[in-house]
């Protein structure tokens, strides 16, 4: 894994921890050994771990989410490309770079090696790449949603919010672009109060 692993402190400090958290969760059933949730266990280890060794909190943060989130690419293998979409923008660009480099190396360091991983960096990368780019925005803001809807400032908003961001992430995976009216219309249809 390590040997596998991208070069600096973050990476290989990932590597080294990213199934710390298996002794942990194990579940030992009669036709298999399970380690389910591993990921979060070992993301908690892990920061105490960084946090003893006296790592600056960016870097700590860092092999915390890579820890946390190396399983995720072998979540993320069929899913739609709306799916994807909000996956990006839910970790970034460059954390997202990190965790496909980290679930590689993982890949790569089991016996038998696989390596399905560059198949999703394409589609990742082919996403990125598309005309209509991942929204890091909804296309109306809270204060567009309250006054069109007549909902209240809490979590309504944040629903309406995450609403307007699958319906833009689904016209992109059809190659079109949500409007502000269709969007009015289509949060008017389920939001209305």
């Amino acid at each position: 894994m390590l040997e596998n692993a991208k070069p600096g402190i973050e990476n290989q400090m990932a590597a080294l921890l990213h199934d710390i958290g298996k002794p942990a969760t194990q579940q030992i059933l009669p036709d298999k050994t399970t380690f389910l949730e591993h990921q979060h266990a070992g993301a908690d280890i892990t920061r105490a771990i960084m946090k003893r060794l006296k790592f600056d909190k960016k870097t700590t943060d860092k092999v915390v989410t890579l820890v946390k989130r190396h399983m995720d690419p072998l979540r993320k293998q069929k899913a739609k490309d709306k799916n994807l979409r909000k996956y990006i923008r839910e970790v970034g660009d460059e954390m997202i770079d990190a965790i496909m480099d980290l679930a590689r190396a993982d890949e790569l360091g089991r016996l038998p090696p696989k390596d399905e991983i560059p198949t999703l960096m394409k589609r990742i990368e082919e996403i990125r790449k598309a005309p209509i780019k991942v929204e890091k925005k909804p296309i109306l803001d809270g204060k567009e949603i309250m006054e069109l809807t007549g909902i209240q400032p809490g979590p309504e908003v944040g629903k309406a919010k995450e609403y307007l961001f699958e319906v833009q992430d689904e016209y992109a995976s059809k190659n079109k672009k949500l409007t502000k009216t269709e969007a009015k219309k289509l949060l008017l249809k389920k939001f209305k109060k």
